[in-house]
């Protein structure tokens, strides 16, 4: 880049930036993706490429999304929409769409990203543009769970999954597998939702082993390490930098007949197997103690 700007290639100069914006993008630098997009920005528009501006606003809206900043990157895209129209760059407008049907969804508008995402559909299957596709697709499966339309969340599962399977193993093949996972929870397949879970960590760790290095929010966190018996050990914790909420600590939990069984004993079987003579009390520390009270405790934990 440094001879483009000797030569004084501004135009050359600004699209090497985009592309160091992707690429920072994919390694989760949040500085490099604002300092790049930021300047490739300023450049374009004292060319006056609006095409290039587009590009631009669209790294820079990743950027606000990646951060949480979900107020700002809606309104990059908002912006970037009638400029994509006017330059008939219609897969892109796709795209846009797509993104505003996720950010929806990550805000609890689930009916807005339900409209945004059918929207982008119908357009992206019209443009052919199977990004634009993948992205609705994405937004509708995870606003139909999350809003308790299990159907919908199904139908672009299965799609999603279909096409990640055609392609081999991409990266949002993972997402498709945890959201299965937790379709399958929601309606009592427990065994279902398990397997499909740990095959999306399996893929995850493959993925993060070949990088090197956790994507996005995860950077900094410790990578796993490859083990021949990843399905039968508890998951690694990986904590990101900045947690929004509080992470739950990753420990084993103690078995017990509730979680043996995988429901709560019967009243009728409590009664039946109730001693004759009441027992002494045992100690608030004794393992007996905290073993009867786990399923209290397990629940205590989950609603802090």
């Amino acid at each position: 880049m440094a001879g483009l700007e000797a030569d004084g290639d501004w135009w050359g100069t600004a699209a090497a930036l985009l592309t160091r914006a992707k690429f920072a993008h994919v390694r989760g630098d949040l500085d490099a993706i604002k300092r790049d997009a930021t300047r490739a920005s300023r450049l374009f528009a004292d060319l006056g490429d609006r095409w290039g501006q587009l590009q631009a606003n669209e790294w820079l809206a990743a950027l606000a999304e990646l951060v949480g900043d979900h107020r700002r990157a809606a309104r990059l895209h908002q912006e970037a929409l009638p400029i994509a129209q006017d330059l008939g760059l219609w897969p892109d407008v796709a795209t846009r769409l797509g993104w505003l049907s996720w950010i929806s969804m990550q805000t609890g508008d689930f009916p807005q990203a339900i409209e945004f995402g059918g929207r982008a559909l119908r357009l992206a299957t019209e443009q052919n543009s199977l990004l634009g596709q993948i992205m609705a697709r994405t937004g509708l499966a995870y606003a139909g769970r999350k809003s308790g339309d299990f159907a919908l969340a199904e139908l672009h599962l299965n799609q999603l999954l279909d096409q990640a399977r055609d392609e081999g193993t991409p990266i949002y093949l993972s997402m498709v597998l945890v959201e299965l996972g937790f379709l399958a929870e929601q309606r009592g397949e427990a065994a279902a939702s398990r397997a499909l879970h740990l095959e999306a960590l399996e893929l995850a760790e493959k993925k993060w082993m070949r990088r090197g290095t956790p994507p996005g929010p995860w950077r900094g966190s410790p990578a796993p390490s490859p083990s021949p018996v990843s399905r039968r050990r508890p998951p690694r914790c990986w904590v990101p930098r900045r947690p929004l909420v509080r992470p739950l600590p990753c420990r084993p939990r103690r078995p017990s007949s509730w979680t043996l069984t995988g429901s709560p004993p019967s009243p009728a079987r409590r009664w039946a197997t109730r001693p004759s003579k009441k027992p002494s009390r045992p100690a608030a520390n004794s393992p007996r103690r905290r073993l009867d009270n786990w399923p209290d405790l397990r629940f205590r934990r989950f609603r802090r």
